[in-house]
């Protein structure tokens, strides 16, 4: 519960008044605790926490700031936990064509909605964060693979 409050930070400021640095500088720590927890956790250990962290993210409120949170987690995880992370990450690979489409600044424009600067710029971020770990997670995956296909 801790570690949720201190991920929670970047949904629960005035992004008026911290510039994106600031809330990083006070996310990091956060995101570091969290990935030495898990490096010392067992998978059966780590598996429903890591669904609550992602429950708690792109599950409850629908809250984009947390949602850039657990993609900056898990890609520090990924980092990580390398090869291992490829047991995880189906999680949000799952929801990858809704959460593109729920960020699609066009689809939502021609829809007559105005899209504002700051929503644009979360947007963004939170596309560019799941790139990252979408990325990550497929070389991780197809690099399995190709030693597999190697070894037959």
């Amino acid at each position: 519960e801790l570690l949720l409050l201190a991920l929670d930070f970047r949904s629960s400021v005035s992004h008026d008044k911290l510039t994106p640095g600031e809330v990083i500088t006070v996310e990091d720590p956060a995101i570091a605790a969290f990935t030495q927890l898990a490096l010392k956790l067992t998978e059966s250990t780590f598996r429903p926490l890591y669904n609550k962290v992602y429950d708690w993210a792109l599950r409850s409120q629908g809250d984009k700031q947390r949602a850039i949170t657990f993609f900056r987690l898990s890609y520090q995880l990924a980092l990580s936990l390398k090869s291992l992370f490829s047991l995880f990450a189906g999680i949000f690979i799952s929801n990858a064509a809704e959460l593109l489409d729920n960020n699609n600044i066009m689809k939502i424009q021609n829809n007559g909605l105005m899209v504002n600067m700051r929503w644009k710029k979360v947007a963004f971020l939170l596309i560019t964060y799941y790139k990252h770990c979408l990325q990550y997670s497929l070389s991780i995956h197809l690099n399995l693979l190709l030693k597999k296909d190697s070894t037959n």
